[in-house]
């Protein structure tokens, strides 16, 4: 029995922890025991997504590269192999991985899982667009092997480990050398000027916010070879932090020093881009023994200002200051994900230390992006109802409905069991 949490260190749980060694463990496991089981890769999402009291099965283990075409990029690796892991194989040869998430420390399968998406979105999609098949071991313990076109693999990209646990995935890379790139920062005063700054096209981009003031951050490749990513030094945060630390005083400073102090441009490599979460070991100890919740929720095109608006304007009331506020553009998913998060829209996302007062502000702002037909995401969430779940997407009825008819409901976490999945 092990203490787990998700990476936001709420709702602590004791779970029973397994860590097979290979896929044919994980299929004997499934085949000869019983009661509710899901899969836990690096921990990376922030709710309740990845803990079972009963049994919770470990992929760190299954962390190999299977096979790797230099002339294709055509991949196929265990589910437990990190990011960081496979772009060090892949990146030599020219290639690199079309989606980036958040950071680096996260696992295919659980990549996989969330149908991650990057601040790319609009040029590729989320990371299901670019899979081209899944090994799952079922309910019962048999290994399937999942194309494109199946139900299962439609069910499991973005189904949050909820049809099987991922073992495989084949993944299509991208062409892309590692190169250095140039970010530039632009400031904006309104929300009307910050997402029509995000009508002129780019690469990477993503704005960092503080309520309706903003710094769209936009980066493109340069034509100058960079070194290759690989482990690097980074500071850690050795202690929970005291709660003062995060306090709306210090929040409020913090953000008038960063837009004072930020460059308005440099040169930079492409993981300082892509995963700024990664450049502090341990950062979620910054919230404190308490921990955190993050909010991410997307907005559809047309009302995201008043949406944006209505959102900022719950927050000012509420008096709780977000510590960290990112929005992102999102095109088209081109996922076959059935209950994926990513579509056209703007996602928001808004960190906030743990207290009854921020839980009484999120029920706010879940009623916020539901009156404007938005959605919540799933790898976030820790706190959401049933009932508010299928208000912004009536679709994980019919998800729920085929998890029973095929006996994928032996797959359960605390969020499935919170959302009556």
């Amino acid at each position: 029995m092990t203490r787990l949490t998700g990476f936001g260190r709420t709702a602590p749980r004791e779970c029973r922890l397994v860590e097979p060694a290979d896929v044919a463990e994980i299929a004997r496991i499934l085949s000869t025991e019983s009661g509710p089981v899901i899969a836990r890769g690096a921990g990376g999402a922030y709710g309740d997504a990845a803990l079972q009291t009963n049994l919770t099965l470990s992929t760190r283990r299954l962390d190999r590269l299977l096979a790797f075409d230099p002339t294709t990029g055509i991949v196929r690796a265990e589910a437990g192999l990190t990011l960081a892991a496979l772009l060090q194989h892949a990146t030599p040869d020219g290639w690199s991985v079309p989606v980036l998430p958040g950071t680096q420390a996260v696992t295919l399968g659980g990549m996989a899982a969330a149908d991650v998406h990057g601040k790319n979105h609009p040029a590729a999609g989320s990371f299901g667009a670019h899979v081209r098949g899944l090994q799952i071991v079922d309910a019962q313990g048999q290994v399937r092997e999942c194309a494109p076109d199946s139900e299962l693999f439609g069910a499991s990209l973005g189904g949050m480990g909820l049809t099987g646990i991922i073992t495989q995935v084949t993944l299509q890379l991208e062409r892309a050398p590692w190169t250095w790139w140039r970010e530039e920062r632009l400031h904006v005063e309104t929300l009307h000027d910050l997402l029509a700054a995000f009508d002129t096209p780019a690469p990477m981009q993503a704005a960092w916010m503080d309520g309706h003031r903003a710094i769209l951050h936009r980066a493109a490749p340069l034509d100058r070879p960079a070194p290759p990513p690989g482990p690097r030094w980074r500071p850690s945060v050795p202690v929970d932090a005291p709660g003062f630390l995060l306090s709306r005083p210090a929040i409020a400073l913090f953000n008038t020093l960063r837009r004072g102090t930020l460059a308005r441009s440099r040169e930079t490599t492409l993981d300082r881009i892509a995963f700024p979460l990664d450049g502090i070991a341990n950062w979620n100890r910054l919230y404190g023994r308490a921990g955190f919740h993050q909010y991410q929720c997307l907005l559809p095109p047309e009302p995201a200002e008043s949406a944006l608006a209505a959102v900022w304007r719950a927050i000012a009331r509420a008096g709780v200051k977000p510590a960290l506020a990112v929005l992102k553009r999102l095109g088209a998913s081109r996922s076959p994900a059935w209950i994926g998060f990513a579509c056209p829209g703007f996602t928001l996302a808004l960190d906030f230390p743990a207290s009854a007062r921020t839980l009484r502000l999120m029920d706010e702002l879940d009623a916020i992006v539901a009156d404007h037909m938005g959605r919540l995401y799933l790898a976030k969430d820790s706190r959401t109802s049933p009932a508010m779940l299928r208000r912004l997407q009536p679709e994980v009825e019919h998800f729920a409905n085929w998890r029973r008819a095929t006996g994928a409901d032996r797959f359960q976490s605390a969020l499935s069991q919170r959302l009556a999945l």
